[in-house]
């Protein structure tokens, strides 16, 4: 349990700008990865790491541990990991959508699987709904990514008003880096 407890502190120290903390727990959590060859243990690691990554601004290190998440997840039992909505949001992020949509598409459609594969196929707007059921947290992080594929597709006004939603919760918990980045994107989107 440890593992997943310092990834999810790196989270919020990331997401609140504490980018050292957030670095050494970081690789606290990646050297441990290969203490079991078990799916469940390293699939969270692999997506939590990547995660990190993206929020201390090292996408390049994101993207190759999504490819090991990839090709662990080929290589494991065939039912769906437990995609929070920040999971999905990352792998999709970096370019892995489709390689896990491919994989999971036949799992059993739980609702975290379904708004997974939603996210996956760039559905973040109606994925966005189906994780508002589950959390505010997960919420966020879906209306987040969904305003960032409104604002490239140019849709201003439907970027910022799920950008706005998202906000709301981020402010709340104190995710100051996490506002100013989605701000920023924002400004550049207008």
């Amino acid at each position: 349990m440890e593992p997943q407890v310092r990834m999810r502190r790196a989270v919020i120290l990331a997401s609140r700008g504490t980018r050292e903390q957030a670095s050494r727990d970081l690789e606290t959590t990646y050297a441990q990865l290969d203490d079991s060859p078990d799916l469940q243990w390293r699939m969270p690691i692999l997506i939590g790491s990547a995660e990190i990554c993206l929020l201390l601004g090292d996408r390049e290190r994101a993207e190759e541990i999504i490819r090991s998440a990839t090709q662990v997840a080929r290589e494991g039992v065939p039912r769906a990991p437990p995609l929070r909505a920040a999971d999905a949001v990352t792998i999709t992020r970096c370019g892995a959508g489709e390689a896990f949509f491919d994989r999971f598409k036949e799992s059993t459609d739980t609702a975290r699987m379904v708004a997974a594969r939603l996210v996956f196929t760039g559905d973040a707007l109606e994925a966005a709904e189906l994780y508002a059921r589950m959390s505010p947290q997960e919420e966020a992080a879906a209306r987040l990514f969904a305003a960032e594929l409104l604002a490239e597709e140019g849709k201003t006004a439907e970027a910022e008003a799920q950008l706005q939603r998202a906000l709301a919760f981020f402010r709340a918990v104190g995710a100051t880096a996490v506002v100013s980045d989605a701000e920023k994107l924002l400004a550049a989107a207008s």
